[in-house]
């Protein structure tokens, strides 16, 4: 499914999605079918978003067309960013390997682990890290991976360089960041200007 930007409302987009034809298409229900969609993924709001234009395209099949408001909080900027559920399982699969295999068993998985860290560079790294560091599963998989010093320092190393790539935008998803993983947003914020991008990793939730 693609994105079509509205014509007729700046405060807004719009999102194609589909279902069977024996029922009507909802947020909720069909946003796993709008693989594309990488935009507005903020759980909390797809309950509240508005169906428009509800068509049948064959006897199986219908649309509809979903207005989407546009991010305007710092928090909201932060959950725009990408993470799909399909990335979702990519780091959990990610972290749970680099946390449980051992370096000759992460060697014979090396071109697995490799194609799985390019799949997440489409991912902005504060939106990796912060999916990770807000869960209890992940967080708990990070600690057992901080044990293993050469593991732990090349992913730590991969993430820093993924920042460094991203670091004329990092300050706007400070706020988000700060209040999805429990830390105070200035706390981000100095980490941040320091450039010390892996210390995000260790910040303490208030």
């Amino acid at each position: 499914m693609n994105l079509v930007n509205s014509k007729n409302n700046s405060s807004s987009e719009w999102l194609l999605i589909s279902a069977p034809a024996s029922r009507a298409p909802t947020p909720e229900a069909d946003w796993e079918q709008c693989s594309n969609f990488d935009h507005f993924t903020d759980n909390a709001a797809k309950e509240s978003l508005e169906i428009h234009h509800l068509r049948p395209i064959s006897s199986n099949t219908q649309v509809a067309i979903v207005s989407l408001p546009r991010p305007t909080t710092p928090s909201q900027l932060f959950f725009s960013l990408r993470l799909t559920t399909e990335d979702e399982v990519r780091i959990q699969t990610l972290i749970k390997d680099l946390a449980e295999k051992n370096l000759l068993e992460l060697g014979a998985h090396g071109i697995t682990l490799n194609r799985r860290g390019l799949e997440l560079k489409v991912v902005h790294p504060m939106r990796f890290m912060g999916h990770i560091l807000s869960s209890t599963t992940l967080s708990n998989h990070l600690e057992v991976l901080k044990r293993k010093s050469f593991t732990y320092n090349r992913f730590t190393t991969e993430f820093a360089n993924h920042m460094r790539e991203k670091d004329q935008d990092l300050l706007i998803y400070a706020p988000g960041f700060a209040k999805h993983i429990g830390v105070e947003t200035q706390a981000v914020v100095n980490v941040i200007n320091s450039k010390k991008y892996i210390d995000l990793i260790h910040l303490k939730k208030t």
